[in-house]
């Protein structure tokens, strides 16, 4: 009984070895080595002059956003940054179209972290390596209790994709 323990154990590793190589490989594809996210082609457009987006689409803590931009009508475009009450200000009066969601691929082992303001925006899991292979629960644990604001209640939910 405990020789077929062990065998059975063995292959439970070597499986969990299999799957964290491909969710490594997965993560390596889709951030890639230079921190970025590509999420290819996509196209907007707008019935006025302008497309803006929500503050939460610019996650500043996160990878880096490269924007490609291109009119159909070969005119020129121009892109920019503000804060949200700068650019309300700015297209007041202006047809525009607001982007509130974009969707990008998300490949199989992924993780999907949610908090709330109660943990700091400062964490970032590349630099902890050994806990992209823990149990979301261990995750969850260790950024409360790293990166828990001390005098604010926090909600930290993992998900395994």
């Amino acid at each position: 009984m405990r020789v077929i323990r062990r065998i059975f154990g063995v292959l439970l590793a070597l499986i969990g070895l299999i799957v964290a190589v491909l969710g490594g490989a997965a993560a390596f594809w889709l951030i890639g080595p230079d921190n970025t996210v590509r999420t290819g082609e996509q196209p907007l457009s707008s019935k006025g002059l302008a497309i803006a987006s929500t503050p939460e689409m610019l996650d500043r803590n996160g990878p880096v956003l490269h924007v490609d931009v291109r009119s159909t009508k070969g005119t020129p475009v121009f892109v920019g940054v503000g804060r949200d009450f700068d650019v309300e200000s700015y297209l007041k009066g202006t047809a525009h179209s607001r982007l509130v969601q974009l969707e990008y691929p998300i490949a199989p082992g992924s993780l999907l972290v949610m908090h709330s303001d109660g943990l700091s925006a400062r964490w970032d899991l590349r630099q902890r390596p050994e806990l992209l292979r823990a149990h979301p629960a261990v995750i969850a644990a260790v950024l409360y209790r790293d990166h828990g604001r001390e005098r604010d209640d926090a909600t930290v939910v993992v998900v395994d994709l």
